[in-house]
């Protein structure tokens, strides 16, 4: 089976990093697998296998005729099979539909905050579903929204865990301040991550918490927004954190970063399935995250972490506090986190479902990878 995992770009979010994962996860199980990002790489590109062929197009916006030339171009040189686009590169993937009508088409939807609010993405997507041969949710609101707004079969749609992959989660010895209560939040600085409330709430936890230890906080992630940017550092200025909180930009060494921590949050507003929290959980680390997405399911209600309803930066400068103060808990929740990680998120149970998927759609046999007389990167 030649499969196609198309992607905007490689930067470090959570839809680039599954279609990372997912690439090496097929590519593991003898499927022949091309990764391309349509617009540009990013440091996830450090992360690529050496035998997993890597494509980017440099698009410059969507009507971009020369990038669009060169994804056919892969198409054919590869005798590709099955599109699966994530995000919004599906509509370029319903292009490829249209000139290759065999290809089979599959749409991963990651955005979380899609099945709570209208927008005029969502029109377009209704529009375009018709060309679309199946699509991946991540939680069960965006499976639901898909099935009632989607014209395919209830069955071509399905529900797929996110997973870590745990290749790239080495973890290396942990190096501890020992002076400091590390805190390490891992999400691209924009919206709708709400760095906002999490720096609040360290303020709160800052002017509560008695004793020699002091609160560092670390946040893991590209700068996208650049107005968001510049509201977080006024608020940091504000609020007087410079000295409790490091802006690290984006890394390739997160999970070495996230095993030398304490405790690991997430206050977004919305998500689909975040990805670090179930790279938080492999670590074993003891979790704060708002109550959005699937985030609630990841740590059961509250077994797996302490679980705040978002924009509420008291109930999380509290619920730090108290995994600071209790250990004992603390690493009760991070074990069972930990469980429930290995079990019911890993590679072995998407491989399974993309395997039903891949049937359902009406794909039941393999062919071989033809190999190209050239190659761009």
């Amino acid at each position: 089976m030649n499969i196609l995992q198309l992607v905007d770009s490689l930067h470090s979010g959570g839809a680039e990093r599954m279609a990372l994962s997912i690439s090496h996860l097929l590519k593991g199980k003898n499927y022949n697998v091309i990764l391309c990002a349509t617009r540009s790489g990013g440091a996830l590109e450090k992360l690529i296998n050496k035998d997993l062929p890597y494509f980017k197009l440099y698009k410059k916006h969507i009507l971009d005729l020369k990038s669009f030339n060169e994804l056919t171009h892969l198409i054919k040189q590869y005798n590709i099979q099955v599109v699966h686009a994530h995000s919004s590169s599906v509509i370029w993937g319903v292009g490829i539909k249209v000139l290759f009508p065999k290809v089979r088409l599959i749409w991963h939807d990651h955005n979380g905050a899609r099945a709570a609010k209208p927008s005029f993405q969502n029109l377009l997507y209704k529009a375009i579903s018709f060309k679309i041969d199946g699509i991946i949710t991540v939680n069960e609101d965006l499976l639901d929204w898909s099935r009632k707004n989607m014209k395919l079969p209830q069955e071509k749609i399905v529900l797929l865990h996110n997973f870590p992959e745990e290749a790239v989660c080495q973890f290396l010895e942990e190096k501890k301040q020992e002076s400091f209560i590390n805190i390490i939040c891992v999400s691209n600085l924009r919206y709708p991550k709400d760095h906002f409330t999490l720096v609040r709430a360290l303020s709160l936890a800052k002017h509560k918490l008695k004793g020699a230890k002091q609160l560092k906080l670390f946040l893991v992630g590209a700068f996208p927004d650049e107005e968001y940017h510049l509201k977080l550092s006024n608020l940091i200025d504000e609020l007087v954190l410079e000295n409790e909180i490091e802006l690290m930009g984006s890394r390739i060494d997160v999970m070495s970063l996230v095993q030398q921590s304490d405790i690991a949050v997430l206050s977004s507003t919305s998500e689909g399935l975040p990805v670090t929290l179930l790279e938080y959980g492999l670590a074993r680390k003891p979790v704060v995250v708002t109550d959005v997405g699937q985030c609630a399911k990841v740590v059961n209600l509250g077994k797996g972490g302490w679980l705040i309803p978002k924009s509420n930066p008291e109930q999380f400068a509290e619920a730090i506090l108290e995994a600071i103060s209790k250990p004992d808990i603390a690493i009760k929740k991070a074990d069972f986190l930990h469980q429930s990680v290995k079990k019911y998120y890993s590679g072995e149970a998407f491989a399974k479902g993309y395997k039903e998927l891949l049937k359902v759609i009406g794909l039941n046999e393999e062919s071989g990878l033809n190999k190209p007389q050239s190659v761009f990167r």
